[in-house]
């Protein structure tokens, strides 16, 4: 009996803290427009005012959370004697109109002259509040002048 009344009492509080959580695979392309500038103060300085609008998410998986959202990055970088640092959000709005805030940290420059980093799920408004999740991105403006940001890592929806 002690049993049941145990089941009783914790069935509500185990379904109402994520008991249902989904994760998902986060890997994709995000498309954008870039309107940043990078001002190179001295030999060993350089600063960047980073702006990107999304305008698509190419995901390689449709149930990627991250599939239909769109809106600004933004944030700074900076290169000092070839170390970077910096960092910046993105206020993203998917096609349910729910808010997704990721932020995002710069850890270095690629050979092709791309940003590597690091980014993470802070939260949102409706499917997105409480979520969680992050991986890796490689961004910037590519050969043939399009900005893309290649994203690696995952995403768990409460």
């Amino acid at each position: 009996m002690f049993g049941s009344r145990l089941l009783f009492v914790l069935f509500p509080f185990v379904f109402s803290h994520g008991a249902w959580a989904e994760s998902f695979d986060a890997y994709g392309t995000g498309i954008a427009i870039s309107t940043s500038v990078t001002t190179q103060v001295s030999e060993a300085l350089i600063v960047v005012d980073v702006h990107t609008e999304y305008e698509k998410f190419d995901a390689v998986d449709p149930q990627n959370p991250l599939a239909t959202v769109k809106g600004p990055c933004f944030g700074s970088i900076m290169i000092k004697s070839g170390q970077v640092s910096g960092g910046g959000v993105c206020n993203y709005t998917d096609q349910d109109g729910d808010m997704a805030i990721l932020s995002w940290v710069p850890q270095g420059i690629g050979r092709d002259g791309l940003t590597i980093g690091i980014w993470s799920v802070e939260g949102g408004t409706g499917k997105w509040d409480g979520a969680s999740g992050g991986g890796a991105f490689r961004a910037g403006t590519r050969d043939d002048g399009s900005y893309r940001n290649d994203v690696t890592g995952a995403i768990t929806l409460p």
